[in-house]
Formats: structure tokens, C-alpha cells, sequence
């Protein structure tokens, strides 16, 4: 059979999961298709799939799925994975009432996202987001389960909040729920994730001068934001012995460099080369250097 083009492809897909609801017991879940903006993947069609009068509504993407499609996977065995996700979702994430949702309420589900601001230009235009250094931007979501959800501008207004308080109670909860680590670069690299010392631990040992060093969360997904964690640069300061370089390794980490014993130059053609062949596309944080000077992040 020939392949279809996506177009035609997320027509039998969403098809197929109406199907696939009718058969699993959940007709009532409604499917509505909008083009998401998301961090880092830029413009893609999202399926919503909502329950009457809930603000959950997990979005499956039809990019995700189209890909599989052309790497073999049966149509129909899609759909019913689509579904099967969406019900075990909603089933262990906690459903929130439209009519009583509110963020402040809600803060202890709020999560800060470091992105960078030049790729995602297009999502900051309805996202309530703080700068820093020009073409970074702090983001936030909201989790239930498995699902993440963006705080648009909309929701923020309907909440009363500011964009700076959004983002101060992120970086907040986010502290909390998604703890800072600070790796040793090489232990980080050879060593087993339970074996390797968080530097950042009252009663770590002192690093060895020079080294490179890896900040991120306990999970070391989406962690670059801990960079901007209450309280996390003078930390920062203290152990790495003063002011020090931030190479934005990618989304999810930081290489953090002593700078006494930096080559700015070099550090930059390291950030380029690594953009260029190692990091994903989806992963790019930023292509500048910055320097930690004081408690303040500024271009190298």
C-alpha cells in the first residue's frame, strides 16, 4: 500500500482513534485539533482530547505519530496506542474543573522551562515568559500526571497574576519538585547515576580546581532552568570558588566552566561545534557564551 502523506494521514488517524474511544468505553472524550506552538519543536497539530466541563486535556501530536507511521507501524495499532495513553492519563493524572481552576491555587503544579528566545519566537508571542540575557526566556507549565500543560497568556489573565509572579512560583516549585544537582563532568560521564556525588550537598567534597562541571535536575531533563533557582548562583559561587562560565549545553543541562581557568574562545567554538553535531535540533538551548559574574548572567 502506498504511504500516505501526512495530510491524509491525520485524517485516518484521528479516525481511528474516534474508533478506538467508541471501543474502549470513552465516547464522550471529544478530540479537538489545533496547531500547538511548542518550545523547542516549533508549530505542530496537536489533538486534544477533552472531557466535558475538565481543563485536563492531554494533546497527542500528529508529527509524533506520523513518524512511526513511516517507520512501519500499523495505523490502526497507533490509534489504539494514542487512546490507551489518553485513558491511562486521565485516569492517574487528577482532573481539574474548568469552573474552579485557578493558578494560585494550583501553584504547587507550576514548573519553570529555560528556552531559548530566538527559536521560539512564535511561542513566546502568547506565552508569559521572563528574559534574560536577550535570547533566553523563562516559561512555565502546569503538570497533572503525566500531562504538562503550558500557562498561556489567557490562562495567566484569568488567574490575576503577573508574568513575573508565574515565573517566580515556578522556579519555586520547581526547586522543590525538580532538585538541583551539580555533577563533577567526568563522574558524570563514567559513573552510575546513584554513584555520582552531588556537589552541591552540604557535605560534598570539595571539587577538583579546573574541572568541568554539569548543572541540571535530579532527573537531568528540562534542567537548565535550575540556573535560576532561589538561592542556586551564590551556591553556585561558593563551590566553584567564584565567577564561572555557562556553556548552554542544551535544554535539559548546563556545562558550567571555573573562570579562572576558562578559555572563553575556546568554550564558544565548543558550544558551536556541539550545536552543529550533537545535540538535536529539539534540545538547542542557545549558540552564546555567559559568564556568572556576582549572581548575574551575562553574554561571555
Amino acid at each position: 500500500m502506498e504511504m500516505m502523506d501526512i495530510r491524509d494521514f491525520k485524517n485516518e488517524f484521528i479516525d481511528s482513534c474516534r474508533s478506538e474511544l467508541l471501543r474502549s468505553g470513552a465516547p464522550e472524550l471529544e478530540i479537538e485539533e489545533r496547531v500547538v506552538s511548542k518550545a523547542q519543536a516549533g508549530r505542530l497539530t496537536g489533538l486534544c482530547f477533552r472531557a466535558p466541563d475538565s481543563l485536563c486535556a492531554p494533546t497527542l501530536y500528529v508529527e509524533d505519530f506520523y513518524r512511526m507511521y513511516a517507520d512501519g507501524h500499523e495505523l490502526e495499532d497507533l490509534g489504539r496506542e494514542a487512546v490507551d495513553a489518553v485513558i491511562r492519563g486521565l485516569g492517574c493524572g487528577e482532573t481539574v474543573p474548568a469552573d474552579d481552576f485557578d493558578i494560585r491555587e494550583c501553584t504547587d503544579r507550576l514548573r519553570a522551562r529555560l528556552i531559548g528566545s530566538d527559536v521560539n519566537s512564535d511561542l513566546l508571542e502568547t506565552t508569559p515568559h521572563l528574559r534574560v540575557c536577550d535570547d533566553l526566556a523563562l516559561i512555565a507549565y502546569m503538570v497533572s500526571g503525566d500531562f504538562r500543560a503550558l500557562v498561556t497568556t489567557e490562562l495567566l489573565s484569568e488567574a490575576g497574576m503577573d508574568p513575573d509572579e508565574l515565573i517566580e512560583a515556578a522556579l519555586a516549585c520547581s526547586s522543590e519538585h525538580e532538585r538541583p544537582v551539580l555533577y563533577d563532568l567526568t563522574d558524570a560521564v563514567e559513573s552510575e547515576p546513584d554513584e555520582r556525588q552531588n556537589l552541591l550537598r552540604e557535605d560534598a567534597s570539595c571539587p577538583v580546581h579546573g574541572r568541568m562541571f554539569v548543572l541540571s535536575n535530579t532527573d537531568l531533563f528540562w534542567g537548565a532552568g535550575v540556573l535560576f533557582y532561589p538561592g542556586i548562583m551564590p551556591a553556585l559561587h561558593r563551590v566553584l570558588g567564584g565567577d564561572f562560565y555557562v556553556i548552554p549545553s542544551s535544554v535539559h543541562e548546563l556545562i558550567l566552566v571555573p573562570a579562572d581557568t576558562g578559555d572563553p574562545a575556546h568554550l564558544a567554538e565548543v558550544l558551536h561545534s556541539a550545536n552543529r553535531t550533537v545535540v538535536s535540533e529539539e534540545d538547542i538551548l542557545a549558540f552564546r557564551l555567559y559568564l556568572c559574574c556576582s549572581g548575574e548572567l551575562v553574554p561571555a
